[in-house]
């Protein structure tokens, strides 16, 4: 839809008559406000998409105001006012630190308040300028009694608005939705009163606050047990290594629980060892996220035998735990009973095992190669290292992942021994799209190993190889399979010890693979003469396809300036500027030459007719 059109946003497209899952689907408009002083005057743009009731924000049109051409705020509200049956669901979203004028925000609610309709509100972006803008808009919230959903950002609350808004979540009967954001810890306690009455709320996120005090944390760890109902719970990053016993206490208790996120929040071994007890009866989880909770083998070892008997778990994210050997093999043997159902795995940044003690690694990555339907495995740094061995353990491992999309290898000092073996599994994966080796020593060997294996890997779109030891013969490789793949859409060789060669095989890339988009090609040993290289190809090349092409301060700008003076004048470092120039140029020389060439054929048409 053209912005600013009055038609398409007083005749809302509803989908009532459309079903999913048996249901209606309703409709639902944003209003996101990207305010400066001046403020919000004009209607910029609309976008429609469909809305599906999974809690994620998914809305059906797009409001967003700015001082683009268009409609006034007041003509705004009024025509929300006047289409009160289409609106089911509405998204309030403002950037931080706008400063609304209190007249201008009465305005919003009473457009607002008007609608009676109005489901969801999203206020997780908006910072109000005083406390009596923000009161305003709490009460206003208040006299709408079918919100289902609020999300709402409390930073710099006073407790008398924070008092306020518990009278008015209470008092949201339908409310089944709810986030809160940047509370402190004088605010949680006093919020925390309010969530324990919300006995019918399906989805809790209170996030991005990290609390420093002990009884707030033990505050908000508690009230969460009254919430029989809870879906979705997600507390990360809050601080409840201080006193994670409530909370512990509190998970166990949430039977209908889908979702668990208590990323960041170092709870350690033997209170994870006891979260894990409780996790075992939640027998409808799907979702397990405990990046960041130092949960080490203590805590591991009982978590494995509980996601073992989860019989609907597909999200199970462990990253940089401290987990070491024997919390791999048990890993190892609870991936063994999880089989097929398991779709995404982080296990990254956890040794598992000390020095020579391979057993847990071993034991581990055997495991998943019974992880039949993984779509998403981050393996890095786990300290494969550069043993044959290793190597060839994890690439009969994923042989077995067919369905496997993306795979990330990083800081695992493959080498090339390890490289070599597991890029036979590799070669394996024809639904891969994206392959990490970066920070792994790998050299030419490696290099020329990678390149056999993803030449034929059809849906491969990005390949990542910076960090490591590749020189020219490993570029060569690598550029020559990119070339006869055909697909690759971005290629990272940053930082390898590439050099004359190897750019000239570059050179070539940028002017024959028509996929590639991005390219990362700094900190190598090229050096002018390279670049300059590289950059006379793009000039000479009849098309360019590329849009980022990363060469440290060897600057296209620079280096094509004396060809055309303007280019010294869009010096950046991923030299988008330059290349949408080159671009923008050839097109139009080709344009031209076609024109000529059409020109010259109806001439010649004629003079035999004549």
């Amino acid at each position: 839809s053209e912005a600013g059109s009055d038609q398409h946003l007083c005749g809302v497209v509803t989908n009532k008559n459309k079903k999913q899952n048996n249901s209606v689907v309703p409709t639902s408009i944003i209003i996101i406000i990207m305010s400066t002083r001046a403020s919000f005057r004009r209607l910029h743009n609309c976008i429609t998409i469909p809305w599906t009731r999974d809690d994620r924000f998914e809305e059906s049109l797009g409001i967003e105001w700015t001082e683009a051409n268009g409609s006034t705020f007041s003509e705004i509200t009024e025509r929300l006012k006047a289409k009160d049956a289409s609106l089911q669901s509405l998204k309030i979203r403002a950037t931080s630190h706008s400063e609304f004028q209190l007249m201008e925000m009465l305005m919003l609610c009473k457009a607002i308040m008007g609608n009676t309709t109005v489901r969801r509100v999203d206020l997780s972006n908006y910072a109000p300028s005083n406390e009596s803008e923000e009161n305003l808009l709490i009460t206003s919230l208040s006299s709408v009694d079918n919100i289902e959903h609020v999300a709402y950002r409390v930073a710099d609350m006073s407790v008398k608005n924070a008092q306020l808004l518990i009278t008015t979540l209470v008092g949201l009967k339908r409310l089944r939705y709810l986030s809160i954001s940047k509370s402190n810890d004088t605010i949680t306690p006093v919020l925390s009163g309010a969530i324990a009455c919300l006995e019918d709320l399906e989805t809790l996120r209170w996030h991005s606050c990290h609390l420093t005090s002990e009884s707030a944390v033990q505050a908000l760890g508690a009230a969460i047990a009254g919430l029989v109902s809870l879906k979705h719970l997600c507390v990360y990053d809050m601080g409840f290594h201080r006193a994670p016993g409530p909370l512990v206490k509190s998970i166990s208790a949430l039977v209908e629980l889908r979702h668990l996120d208590i990323s960041g929040n170092r709870i350690g071994p033997d209170h994870g060892a006891a979260l894990a007890q409780g996790l075992a009866k939640l027998k409808k989880l799907q979702h397990i996220d405990m990046h960041g909770c130092d949960l080490g083998d203590g805590g591991v070892v009982p978590l494995a035998k509980a996601v073992a008997e989860l019989g609907y778990l597909q999200y199970l994210n462990l990253y940089e735990n401290n987990i070491q050997a024997a919390g791999g093999v048990a890993l190892g043997e609870a991936f063994g009973a999880i089989g097929g159902r398991l779709l995404y795995l982080n296990i990254g940044r956890n040794e598992f095992g000390k020095g020579d003690d391979t057993s847990g690694r071993l034991a581990l990555l055997e495991g998943i190669g019974k992880l039949r339907s993984l779509d998403y495995l981050n393996l890095e740094q786990i300290c494969i290292r550069n043993v044959a061995k290793t190597g060839a353990v994890l690439g009969k491992a994923l042989t077995q992942l067919g369905n496997l999309q993306v795979l990330i290898l990083g800081f695992n000092q493959l080498g090339d021994a390890s490289t070599i073996e597991l890029s036979k599994g590799i070669a394996q994966l024809g639904a891969l799209e994206y392959a990490h080796f970066y920070r792994n020593q790998i050299g030419d060997a490696g290099a020329q190993a990678v390149a056999e294996a993803i030449v034929g890997l059809k849906k491969l779109k990005q390949v990542n190889l910076e960090f490591n030891r590749v020189n020219d013969k490993g570029c060569e490789a690598i550029i020559e399979a990119a070339i006869r793949h055909g697909g690759i859409v971005a290629l990272d060789l940053n930082d390898n010890q590439i050099g004359l060669a190897g750019a000239k095989a570059v050179a070539r890339a940028v002017t024959v693979l028509k996929s590639l988009e991005r390219l990362f090609f700094q900190t190598n040993n090229y050096g002018e003469e390279g670049a300059q290289l590289v950059a006379d190809a793009l000039w000479n090349a009849e098309e360019v396809w590329l849009k980022e092409l990363w060469m440290g301060w060897h600057l296209l700008g620079l280096l094509l300036q004396d060809r055309n003076p303007m280019f010294a004048q869009l010096i950046e470092q991923n030299n988008r500027g330059v290349l949408s120039l080159l671009r923008t140029n050839k097109e139009a020389a080709r344009e031209e030459k076609m024109k000529k060439k059409k020109d010259e054929e109806e001439k010649k048409q004629m003079d035999e007719s004549d």
